[in-house]
């Protein structure tokens, strides 16, 4: 379970995240949408450690893995760099046929742009910007 209160992060004066109450229970599936300077990648990077937060308690699982938008590890397909965060291969193909992308599990993940993640005469929705997060 992952659960948030008063979780808020402060760049100067500008509040960029804020989040009075928040609740991810195990096993359950969550979409963070909106636009974009809503604090989406914000939220990410602290529940995944790799920001700190300026106010607010957490409650998170042992280990939660990340894997950025923008970077990649390896040069490899995108099955093998869903694999290094954590997923098995059958997990990693789940996660890319539920978001409409299994086409692309052979293409080099340095061959994709950020924000076009599916080719021409693929659904609409999947070719909004894509991130995930794994937790445990």
């Amino acid at each position: 379970m992952i659960e948030i209160q008063d979780l808020k992060k402060i760049y100067g004066e500008r509040t960029v995240l804020s989040i009075p109450s928040l609740r991810f229970e195990n096993g359950s599936s969550m979409v963070l949408a909106g636009a974009n300077g809503s604090g989406k990648t914000t939220l990410i990077k602290i529940l995944a450690g790799t920001l700190k937060a300026t106010d607010g308690n957490l409650t998170l699982p042992q280990k939660i893995r990340y894997l950025p938008q923008q970077s990649y590890a390896f040069r490899g397909n995108l099955i093998k760099n869903i694999t290094l965060a954590g997923a098995d291969e059958n997990t990693a193909l789940h996660l890319l046929e539920t978001m409409e992308l299994a086409h692309l599990k052979e293409k080099k993940a340095s061959s994709l742009s950020g924000g076009r993640t599916a080719t021409p005469g693929a659904v609409p929705r999947a070719r909004s910007k894509m991130r995930f997060a794994f937790a445990r």
